[in-house]
Formats: structure tokens, C-alpha cells, sequence
């Protein structure tokens, strides 16, 4: 919609953030699939924040950046669209 007023380079800018941080939390899953030794069943898979705590902190923050939590990326993009249009 943006990309339709003339605001090509925003555009260009929020689907890059949204691709970075969509790739990092497809990246963090496919983690704890392998350091769990292919376990996909999420019932058995305990207690995984004891086992890879910066793997889960990097799942979270991709989470929190992709739901528009204030001073994270996201934030700021959907800011500059408004702001703009």
C-alpha cells in the first residue's frame, strides 16, 4: 500500500526489516530442532531454556520485533510510514 503512494524506498525498507527478522526466527527454530537432536514434538522437549539460553534470547527478540514492541525495528517502520503518508 505504501509502495502505491510513492514511498518506494519505505517500502523497500520495511520488507527488508520484516524478511531480516522473519530469516532470524525461522533460523532460531530450526536451532532447537537440531541441538535437540530432531526432536520436533514440543512436549518433549523439557526445560530448553537451561539447555540454550542465547538460542531461545534470540527467538524472543525476533518474536518481539516482528509483534511491533515500541524501540524495536518494527516500531520505528510502521512510525515512518505514518509519518510520511
Amino acid at each position: 500500500m505504501i509502495s502505491s503512494f510513492g514511498f518506494r524506498l519505505i517500502a523497500y525498507y520495511y520488507l527488508l526489516a520484516y524478511a531480516i527478522f522473519k530469516s532470524m526466527l525461522f533460523m532460531t527454530a530450526e536451532a532447537v530442532i537440531h541441538l535437540m537432536k530432531d526432536i520436533q514434538d514440543i512436549r518433549l522437549l523439557g526445560n530448553i531454556n537451561e539447555v540454550i539460553p542465547y538460542v531461545i534470547i534470540r527467538l524472543l527478540i525476533s518474536n518481539m520485533a516482528l509483534r511491533d514492541i515500541p524501540f524495536i525495528s518494527r516500531f520505528y517502520r510502521k512510525d515512518l510510514i505514518i509519518e510520511d503518508g
